[in-house]
């Protein structure tokens, strides 16, 4: 944390100093970072119009191509979730990763398919706040092996 802080504080106070220094990524283009942050200012736009039920599935992407030219999808999965479900849906997608979590430390994180199950709704929160992380199979195809594991030892009668 101490690292992070320090080296946050590097980034911000370098370019103060030395004129203007660009911190842009060589990985991506500076189209490509302000198309993004668009997604997330009309994400918030969208779910300020209707902040308890949202706007409904997919309308992001239908109107996305009047201000993008292209279909587009809101860069932030809780971003997402709260512009198109609302408050409501938003409750509902986090007492679901509330009851997983909490599922996987009741059940002991000395099994490894619980420290699997904790490790994967880590890496889905950190990775869903600047990705659409929702459509990626592997978090579902992992997430299902996981929740099925105590049951594959059992013996059919």
């Amino acid at each position: 944390m101490i690292f992070a802080a320090l080296l946050w504080s590097i980034v911000l106070l370098v370019p103060q100093k030395y004129g203007n220094m660009s911190v842009q990524s060589k990985l991506s283009y500076e189209s490509s970072n302000l198309e993004r942050w668009e997604t997330l200012t009309h994400g918030l736009e969208m779910w300020q119009q209707s902040p308890v039920l949202g706007v409904g599935l997919g309308v992001f992407n239908e109107k996305s191509p009047m201000w993008a030219g292209h279909p587009q999808v809101i860069h932030s999965t809780p971003l997402w979730i709260l512009a198109e479900f609302g408050l409501l849906g938003g409750a509902v997608f986090g007492w679901t990763f509330f009851l997983l979590a909490h599922h996987a430390i009741r059940s002991g994180t000395t099994q490894p398919a619980n420290c699997i199950l904790l490790l994967l709704l880590v890496a889905f929160a950190v990775f869903s706040l600047a990705h659409e992380i929702f459509y990626q199979r592997i978090l579902w195809l992992v997430l299902g092996a996981v929740l099925t594991r105590p049951y594959a030892h059992r013996r059919h009668a």
